[in-house]
């Protein structure tokens, strides 16, 4: 009987341990995150009101030096907003959940990196920006086609500047200067 009673208390705190976790969710970003969702202590510095960029200027903006994986603080070319018009060539979901969109400058013949991250993640439960990641993800789902594609047309994207480690992205730039957060999301 005793038994059985440690049993059922068992089986009893495992589904309230499960059922307390519903609805939360652990997306495991690591390189600089709590700068790419905006949960950094230096969030309130950045500017958000956004200017209109272009992509080709963005991606001769020199970077930085000292960026590596333990730069957990902002740096300045951080603190700013832009806008940009282009095309998207390419989307996916990342193993972090944010969705990695590669932009192409007007012209075709530059491209950045725009990230959505997943709003329902824990770890950015505390974003400075979080509902505007939250409108900015439903408005690309309406407009996301099969096979990693967008319908055709012009986008206007709004995030904020971000250096990223060195990778082999599609759409990265040399600097790897990202748009991360994507805060908002057009379809022209």
């Amino acid at each position: 009987m005793k038994r059985l009673l440690l049993y059922l208390m068992f089986l009893m705190l495992s589904l309230l341990i499960y059922l307390s976790g519903q609805g939360q969710n652990t997306c495991g970003g690591s390189y600089r995150w709590n700068v790419k969702t905006m949960t950094d202590k230096d969030n309130k510095q950045v500017t958000l009101t956004a200017q209109p960029a272009e992509v080709k200027d963005l991606i001769k903006i020199p970077r930085p030096i000292n960026i590596d994986h333990a730069t957990s603080s902002r740096i300045i070319g951080e603190m700013k907003t832009v806008y940009i018009r282009g095309t998207i060539i390419y989307w996916m979901i990342e193993a972090d959940k944010d969705i990695h969109i590669a932009f192409h400058s007007l012209d075709g013949k530059f491209s950045i990196v725009c990230e959505i991250p997943d709003p329902t993640c824990l770890e950015i439960k505390n974003s400075l920006v979080l509902n505007q990641i939250k409108i900015a993800r439903q408005e690309f789902l309406k407009f996301k086609s099969t096979n990693h594609k967008m319908m055709a047309g012009t986008y206007e994207i709004t995030g904020i500047l971000f250096y990223d480690k060195p990778h082999h992205a599609i759409g990265a730039n040399d600097k790897h200067l990202e748009l991360h957060p994507v805060i908002q999301f057009k379809k022209l």
